[in-house]
């Protein structure tokens, strides 16, 4: 099955497309119930649930193009691409459980702060592994630009219906109150419950994506850039593209966004639910009236 005009096999966008739906899980998982469980689930005061994933995201952003530099100059019989996909599996999906799961030998808000933090940082950093190749692989699977529009496009469009699937999941099966539990969004359980189903369909769609693209791995285009062996080539890389204005101006702008959407997305569970008081069911008819994007959506802010 091929699109007309597109220069890329259907095949080819349903294998890209796939791996929009680990980064939806992903991105509203964490971005929409991580400071809420964290702070009054698990008992973390917000302004340190608010300073671990600050932080965290500090270390994403410079991992982001470090992780893009390693991939672009790396070499192996399986691609430049591949085996950085692969190699984040295992570990995004184990520590995606595990940071809904703290060990309960965690007695003091300090243990806890540092296990948040780390397991976010980790966890950012294992995702980066995947994301910033998987995008990097656009251009390389196709010169054509309605091709590259098409792949960003499925991906895109997995992201954020996966991602508001899984939102509205969490009111519908994990998060329902009870007679014991008024406030279904005080619920550990069902916070844990959708951490394992979380990290189960991540795993899945990005091996799935991974090898969907394995067949098109012998006709990637090489993208000419200047070659570097050294840290040295990486900062020459940094700086030059840091002296396009152009790309300050689109830095800025998404810099701006994406801490406005970050911020609305941490404080819409707690708005709901406790500001608004609305019931889960009254908070579902909302998600499906409001078109929200995916916050986070790592691939594109």
């Amino acid at each position: 099955m091929t699109t007309i005009n597109s220069g890329t096999p259907g095949s080819m966008q349903l294998a890209y497309g796939l791996g929009g739906i680990a980064n939806g899980i992903f991105s509203n998982g964490l971005s929409f119930f991580l400071l809420i469980y964290y702070n009054l689930v698990i008992g973390l005061p917000a302004e340190m649930v608010g300073l671990a994933l600050s932080i965290a995201l500090v270390f994403d952003a410079v991992s982001d193009p470090l992780v893009g530099y390693i991939s672009d100059n790396w070499k192996s019989r399986m691609g430049k691409r591949h085996p950085f996909i692969y190699l984040a599996i295992i570990p995004v999906s184990a520590l995606f459980w595990l940071i809904w799961n703290p060990p309960s030998s965690l007695a003091s808000q300090m243990e806890l702060f540092w296990f948040l933090l780390g397991t976010t940082i980790a966890l950012r950093l294992a995702m980066t592994l995947y994301d910033v190749p998987h995008n990097a692989m656009v251009p390389e699977l196709t010169s054509s630009y309605n091709g590259r529009t098409l792949l960003a496009g499925y991906k895109v469009s997995a992201t954020w219906i996966a991602g508001q699937i899984m939102v509205i999941a969490m009111y519908v099966v994990w998060l329902v109150p009870t007679d014991i539990m008024p406030y279904g969004i005080l619920n550990q359980a069902g916070y844990q419950q959708a951490g394992l189903f979380g990290a189960v369909i991540i795993g899945i769609a990005i091996l799935m994506s991974a090898l969907g693209l394995n067949r098109y791995q012998n006709i990637m285009q090489e993208i000419a850039h200047a070659e570097h062996g050294n840290a040295g080539g990486f900062f020459t890389q940094f700086f030059a593209a840091a002296s396009l204005p152009s790309l300050r101006a689109i830095f800025i702008s998404s810099a701006v966004f994406a801490i406005g959407a970050g911020i609305g997305a941490a404080l819409w569970t707690y708005l709901m639910s406790f500001y608004w008081e609305l019931s889960n069911d009254q908070i579902v008819y909302i998600l499906f009236a409001i078109p929200h994007r995916s916050a986070g959506c790592r691939a594109y802010d």
